[in-house]
């Protein structure tokens, strides 16, 4: 009768082991199918950004002081913020990539001259657009930030998107952050 009840209490053990296994072998692969669909989402979200359709918008800083450009498609503002617990909130120099363009180098990284001053008229007239404007909105358009730690935005000056009429103005060119950008030298 012992033997009996060991070999059940044995086997009872076996089958418990097996469903706890089961059950994380099951937890394991659901865990591993929302991180890849979360990451796949961020691809098609973040990097297929089209010029003539705009990505979601994550948040929006209703006001912004810009304190400088470095070029034509990246700025930093001082981004003001109400915190439901903490009030008002000020981001100081918080770098913003324009979201859906590209701007040409500027400095050293320009590839030729030619580039260099086109750089150098793109910035500057990205800071007049923005310091002409009565209003200045930043949407953020990712929740992650870009390779050099910036966010990632519209700036919309007076309600009108800056990175857009820097394209207009062939100052920049539409940008979706997939394959190899084209040169701006001739």
């Amino acid at each position: 009768m012992t033997r009996l009840l060991s070999d059940i209490a044995n086997a009872a053990m076996v089958i418990v082991t097996g469903l706890i296994a089961a059950f994380l072998v099951l937890v394991l692969i659901a865990l591993f199918v929302a991180f890849l669909s979360r990451d796949f989402a961020f691809l098609l979200r973040d990097f297929a950004l089209d010029a003539a359709t705009p990505p979601a918008v994550v948040y929006t800083f209703a006001r912004a002081e810009l304190r400088d450009c470095h070029d034509g498609d990246t700025c930093r503002f001082d981004l003001h913020d109400a915190h439901p617990v903490f009030g008002a909130v000020t981001w100081r120099g918080t770098a913003v990539r324009l979201a859906g363009i590209d701007a040409p180098e500027i400095g050293a990284r320009a590839r030729c001259p030619a580039e260099a001053k086109l750089a150098g008229q793109a910035r500057a007239r990205l800071v007049a657009l923005i310091e002409g404007a009565q209003s200045l909105t930043i949407e953020i358009v990712s929740k992650r930030r870009d390779k050099y730690g910036r966010l990632v935005g519209r700036v919309l000056a007076d309600g009108q998107d800056v990175g857009a009429l820097l394209i207009a103005e062939n100052l920049a060119r539409p940008y979706t952050g997939r394959g190899k950008r084209k040169g701006w030298c001739p």
